[in-house]
Formats: structure tokens, sequence, C-alpha cells
């Protein structure tokens, strides 16, 4: 059985109480983190914090470590820093690429060989155009579905270029048609989370692939 430490934001609570036959995971999780606000020690979600103080008071070890980061950034921080900065959207992802790559070298990677550090592209968006999201920033973004989910994939494309393994789900959840997700993944237009039993069962299938090779 391999530990599997999921690091992320409120997504990765998917794999909270779903160890299983071959993978027990131990999850960490802060509600609305932001892979750019991840070197910042007083940000409002405390995610460095969490994570450091877990690390701190850990004993347990583990094989991997899961990044899953990036949801809130392509649906809410990179639009909202792009209009705050006068920056152009590429400018904005750079930005926000930047400090997390930061985060892994200066936290993650120190205690993992980069091998066993592995990234979760943050998946499609699922808010459709027309519903405002709750969130306190994200309901100030309204950007159309489209745009949000060309920004996901661009994303995941500056994932790539990082030195760590990516996986993604999103092969499986886009439309070709559409150029946006399959609304049979969508089981509330106004949640920004896919059904969680979906959600993980496409990500170990995923995890399966690479551990089983």
């Amino acid at each position: 059985m391999k530990n599997i430490l999921v690091l992320g934001d409120s997504h990765s609570k998917v794999f909270e109480n779903k160890n299983i036959k071959k993978y027990n995971f131990t999850v960490v999780s802060s509600v609305g983190a932001s892979a750019q606000g991840l070197l910042n020690i007083k940000s409002k979600t405390n995610s460095l914090k969490n994570i450091l103080d877990f690390f701190k008071n850990t004993n347990k070890n583990f094989d991997t470590v899961v990044l899953y980061f990036g949801e809130v950034d392509c649906n809410a921080t990179i639009w909202y820093y792009k209009e705050k900065y006068n920056q152009t959207l590429d400018e904005s992802v750079t930005r926000t690429i930047s400090n997390y790559n930061t985060f892994i070298q200066r936290y993650i990677k120190t205690k993992f060989v980069k091998s066993n550090i592995i990234l979760f592209s943050p998946t499609l968006p699922t808010v459709q155009d027309g519903y405002t999201n709750k969130g306190k920033l994200r309901k100030h973004i309204d950007v159309p579905l489209k745009e949000r989910t060309d920004l996901t994939l661009k994303f995941e494309k500056y994932l790539s270029n990082l030195e760590f393994p990516l996986l993604s789900i999103n092969d499986i959840l886009l439309d070709r048609n559409t150029g946006v997700i399959d609304r049979r993944y969508v089981h509330n237009p106004a949640d920004h989370h896919l059904k969680s039993s979906t959600a993980f069962n496409l990500w170990i299938n995923k995890l399966n692939s690479i551990f089983d090779n």
C-alpha cells in the first residue's frame, strides 16, 4: 500500500476518508487556497501555515505527495490580479506558476524526491454561465465559461513545463464539440466542484496509470 499525502484546496477533499486497498491517503486541505498564495504565510486561507504545521507535527512517512492547487486561480485570482495590476493574462498566469514552483522548491522538494512529487491539474470549470458563485472573490468575477476553460487548459500546459509528473482528468471531462466541460459531469451548474465520487474514481484511474507501470 502506498501512503500518499495530498495537499490542496477544497477539491482535494475527495480523498478524505477514502483509503482503498492500494492507497492510504492523508489530506491537508485549505478551502479557497490558491497556487499564487502558497508563499504567503499570512494568507486568509492559512494554506502555507497549515502545510508547515502539518510537516512539523507529523511523524508519518509518505511515499508520494500530490499537490492539487490551481482551480481557485483559474476561476478567480488570476482574473482578479490581471485587472488589479493591469497585466495580460499570460503575465498573470506566469506570476502564479512562478509562486507555485517556488513553493514546491522551497517546501516540498526538500522533503520528497521530484519523481515522488505529483501535480494534479485543476479540473475544468463547472459553474455555468449565468450562475453566480458565492465565494468572496469569485462573485466579483464575471468571465464566460469558455474563457475560464481555456485558461485552465493554458494553466495545465504551464504546469507540464515544470520538472514534476503531471496528471490531469481534463482529457476525459472536455467536450470536444463545445470546448467546455461535458454536461454529464456537471451535477450542479452553480457548484465549482465535480461530484465527489466521480472525481475520486477518475483520479484513482490516473494514479493507477502511473503506479501500475
